[in-house]
């Protein structure tokens, strides 16, 4: 009997010990499932309060800033009004006939603009490439030598357009003025419009090769080096900084910093130091008016 007994106790006692080591068992391992789990839904919720608080600010920045798709990526207004009232924004001088200046005088110094089309210039046989695209022969040696010269001082500058056909220039302005529709103005408010970003076809000096656009020709390059070089050397190859902000209502086109058109050495650097657009010299230092 008191061998049964004494057994019987061994048994109770290892069952408890058994019971209680299953016990501590299950509590750590809910404990743990239940830290896991808080830390997952803790993590959760920060990153979907992270993802909501960015999309609301990027949000933010779209409804202040939109872009045009189109040559230069410009800022445009979210107001029709304010987009109308750039109609008006014209001068004199952007209202001149060159055409007479166009007839007697050589291709580097004609004016290109909204309300001078390019006249009986054939020049299919005068292009000629450089950094695989195409120019103007008159355009190209000094193109090259700027672009050479600029690397050697650390500084990258690449082409993405020179000469354009009438064709494309075509395509190019119909679908901003496309852009500008949608944006809700009428036939004659979009072609207006437009072309303060594109010219029409006939209308832009790429279509004559005397102009190039460089380093993706969009609104960051004022900001860059690259900008800063041009501004300072550019003149020694014979370009000049076309569409400058303060010149919109002479030149008819909006800012931009990665046009860049060649009149020759002998005269960039006297526009440059003049602070004027070209139509602005032309009619005040050429043609004394």
């Amino acid at each position: 009997m008191g061998y049964k007994y004494l057994k019987d106790e061994d048994l109770s006692r290892i069952k408890k010990r058994k019971k209680a080591i299953k016990f501590t068992a299950s509590f750590f391992f809910y404990s743990i499932s239940f830290i896991l789990i808080s830390l997952i839904l803790i993590f959760g919720m920060f990153f979907l309060y992270k993802k909501i608080t960015d999309n609301s600010i990027n949000l933010d920045k779209n409804e202040k800033i939109k872009e045009v798709p189109i040559e230069g990526d410009k800022k445009i207004e979210n107001e029709n009004n304010v987009s109308k009232s750039k109609l008006k924004n014209s001068s004199k001088i952007l209202e001149y006939k060159f055409s007479e200046w166009n007839k007697k005088n050589p291709l580097n110094l004609w004016i290109i603009n909204k309300n001078n089309p390019i006249e009986n210039a054939k020049i299919e046989n005068e292009l000629v490439f450089c950094d695989n695209k195409q120019v103007h022969k008159i355009i190209a040696d000094p193109l090259k030598a700027m672009i050479s010269y600029a690397k050697e001082n650390k500084i990258d500058i690449w082409i993405v357009s020179g000469y354009r056909d009438l064709k494309t220039q075509e395509t190019l302005f119909e679908n901003q003025k496309l852009f500008e529709k949608k944006r809700g103005l009428n036939d004659e408010e979009a072609e207006e419009m437009a072309q303060f970003t594109v010219a029409k076809s006939g209308h832009s000096e790429h279509n004559l090769g005397i102009a190039v656009d460089f380093n993706g020709a969009n609104k960051n390059f004022e900001s860059t080096a690259a900008f800063s070089w041009l501004l300072n050397n550019a003149h020694k190859y014979g370009f000049i900084r076309r569409y400058a902000e303060n010149k919109k209502a002479h030149t008819g086109v909006n800012n931009e910093p990665w046009h860049w058109r060649y009149v020759g050495k002998e005269y960039a650097e006297d526009i440059k130091n003049s602070c004027m657009c070209l139509e602005e010299y032309i009619l005040k230092n050429m043609l004394k008016m």
